[in-house]
């Protein structure tokens, strides 16, 4: 049986027993929540493992538990893979996108979504590809946050990366305010020039290329042959050669 990798990554706040606890569960119900079922957990030998909470949680949920052998790392080979493919696209994130190094959890979860979202599109699974981290984005104001009647319903904030709240956003952040969001639109950067290039041509005078007005026609064009008649059912419409239209 071939195997394939769905790959998923949450940040720990701490290697604490019942920090890794949390994030398992969360781990295991968004798998559940793929139609993907769980029924063998392969650790390392992390004290967290081997913790009572840890196995009971595991017997609790009906999963069976299985450990590497002590500083083995070649036996769980393909999780060791994994993980240095997300440590390399986390370095990479956090050099084009100019965020700080202290985002790190945020762009660890942009990268394990990324390569979730493409190896989901192997299975055919429909998914939309994300939005640069990083990246200036344009989002609607929460109706509660009040700026006044007269301020903009929409704001521009700083994409930090997909939303754990959400199964669909991304979280964004703007003056150290942080804000939820399932639609987020980026502007394209040449949209101000654009405009002033529209309103340049605007401004100088009608294309001599384009009609305007009523104009003369013109004798250069040649003439071409049409059908006399279409019959179309039981009525006949009549169709008169250009160069008829063009006498009279």
């Amino acid at each position: 049986m071939g195997v394939q990798n769905l790959t998923m990554v949450e940040p720990l706040a701490s290697r604490h027993q019942s920090d890794v606890a949390r994030v398992a569960a969360r781990l295991y119900s968004r798998y559940r929540a793929l139609g993907v079922g769980v029924l063998r957990i392969h650790t390392d030998r992390e004290t967290a493992f081997l913790s009572r909470h840890f196995q009971a949680w595991c017997q609790r949920i009906g999963v069976w538990q299985t450990l590497t052998g002590g500083d083995e790392g070649p036996s769980n080979g393909r999780i060791e893979s994994e993980v240095q493919q997300v440590k390399r696209r986390v370095r990479l994130l956090l050099s084009g996108s100019g965020l700080d190094q202290k985002y790190w959890p945020g762009v660890a979860r942009y990268a394990g979504e990324e390569r979730l979202r493409k190896q989901l599109a192997t299975f055919g699974v429909p998914v939309q590809p994300l939005l640069p981290i990083g990246s200036r984005v344009t989002v609607k104001r929460k109706r509660w946050h009040r700026y006044g009647a007269l301020a903009s319903p929409f704001r521009t904030m700083t994409l930090m990366g997909p939303s754990p709240l959400m199964s669909t956003g991304y979280i964004l952040m703007d003056e150290g305010q942080l804000q939820h969001a399932r639609l987020a639109v980026k502007t394209d950067p040449n949209s101000d020039q654009a405009i002033m290039e529209l309103l340049e041509v605007q401004a100088a005078g009608h294309p001599h290329r384009r009609l305007h007005g009523k104009q003369p026609p013109d004798p250069t064009l040649p003439d071409v042959p049409l059908p006399k008649q279409h019959s179309d059912g039981d009525r006949t419409v009549k169709v008169k050669n250009l160069g008829e239209l063009k006498q009279r």
